[in-house]
């Protein structure tokens, strides 16, 4: 029978929890469009500026993802533990039964 150290699965879990908001705060600071003339009157201004927007708009969605997925493994943590006790329980009574 496997050992499951649930108290390390349930910290991790914890800590998941903790962060998952935090990753789409990263890009909280991030531009949503940059003015071309932002970065001069250069005759590429306009390319660099909707490069950075589309940079931007994709570290968002990133960031975003991110925290998304650390929700779900947090979830998938929390699925474990209960499973794991619960599968313990069954075990300790079954025993318990056996035992008289």
């Amino acid at each position: 029978m496997p050992n499951y150290h649930i108290e390390a699965i349930d910290s991790c879990r914890e800590k998941l929890d903790g962060v998952k908001g935090k990753f789409p705060e990263c890009a909280d600071g991030l531009p949503t469009t940059c003015a071309p003339d932002m970065y001069g009157q250069l005759a590429g201004s306009g390319a660099i500026s909707s490069a950075v927007d589309t940079m931007a708009a994709a570290l968002r969605d990133e960031f975003q993802k991110a925290g998304e997925r650390a929700g779900q493994i947090s979830g998938a943590l929390d699925k474990i533990s209960v499973s794991v006790q619960q599968d313990e329980e069954v075990n300790a009574e079954m025993m318990r039964l056996e035992s008289r």
